[in-house]
């Protein structure tokens, strides 16, 4: 896959699909707090989406010719039932962070193919502000696992 536009496609639909995830896991929380940070994560997505969209179109691709597989709309919240869950974002946070490890992999595969360096330092950029999103999650999940000890210890 080392040529330009078919990386930057595939990144695009990466991140489309770990936005569509967060939006669909903002819709099953009922935290409110969860949920607005699922709705941030969601338009940070939608910014690099933007972002690496406009770079394709000034590098002669079209992000509107990309191939979109069934899979890059579907996410395992649509399907998940978290309401009997003792906690529900928990299951959330983990599986998003899951998402935010796959995803930084994809970008850092990207990196290593054979394309121009003015691609890999925009790639670079964006991989940074997804090394935040992912560790956000990351530390959001570490404090529902250090909040469930808690509670269990103390029952």
């Amino acid at each position: 896959m080392s040529d330009q536009n078919d990386v930057l496609c595939h990144l695009i639909n990466v991140c489309e699909n770990t936005k569509y995830s967060y939006e669909s896991a903002a819709r099953k929380t009922t935290n409110p707090f969860i949920e607005t940070v699922f709705n941030n994560m969601a338009y940070i997505r939608s910014n690099i989406i933007i972002d690496l969209s406009e770079f394709l179109k000034a590098n002669g691709g079209n992000p509107e010719n990309r191939k979109i597989s069934d899979k890059n709309r579907e996410s395992l919240f649509d399907e998940l039932d978290i309401n009997s869950a003792s906690n529900p974002e928990k299951i959330l946070v983990t599986c998003l962070e899951e998402t935010e490890d796959r995803a930084l992999k994809e970008f850092d595969k990207a990196l290593s193919e054979n394309i121009p360096l003015h691609t890999k330092a925009v790639l670079a950029q964006k991989l940074g502000t997804l090394n935040e999103t992912h560790d956000y999650m990351k530390a959001l999940k570490t404090r529902f696992q250090e909040d469930s000890k808690k509670n269990s210890s103390s029952v």
